[in-house]
């Protein structure tokens, strides 16, 4: 079944998801859980880009960005966001980027802490949800521990 065009009528697609890795976790027909991954080859055009500008140092190019995991209420706490973001690691490797840039809330960064990634900063308001803090996190691929 094409779900693309059903899904872009219902606003579930970005202009970024076109050319975006994008993975989705359905029970049944039901859409639970959605994770994109994008590839760059300039830091410039990464999604939040000011967010990353002050700590341009700690990405080599091309990178990648964890820039959206979703997870519905009624489907967490059973490591679908954990599921998702192992796939994300791999795909980044696959696809031979340097770094992995994301902007993370901070309550759910101890599984990338224990994936080698290094919190750059403590806490960041958000500008999507303001009851929300987030860091800012990179993991240098290319090493021993991917």
């Amino acid at each position: 079944m094409d779900m693309s065009n059903s899904l872009q009528e219902q606003a579930w697609l970005e202009d970024i998801d076109n050319h975006a890795y994008l993975w989705a976790i359905y029970k049944e027909k039901e859409l639970v859980a959605s994770a994109r991954l994008t590839y760059h080859n300039n830091l410039k055009l990464l999604p939040d880009y000011l967010s990353y500008e002050k700590y341009q140092d700690h990405f080599p190019v091309p990178i990648t960005s964890f820039n959206h995991l979703v997870v519905f209420h009624n489907y967490q706490n059973i490591k679908l966001s954990t599921y998702l973001n192992q796939i994300k690691i791999q795909q980044a490797v696959a696809l031979k980027a340097k770094n992995i840039a994301l902007i993370y809330p901070e309550l759910c960064i101890k599984f990338l802490l224990k994936q080698w990634f290094k919190q750059l900063t403590t806490l960041i308001p958000s500008h999507h949800c303001s009851s929300i803090n987030w860091v800012l996190m990179s993991k240098v691929l290319g090493t021993t521990d991917d």
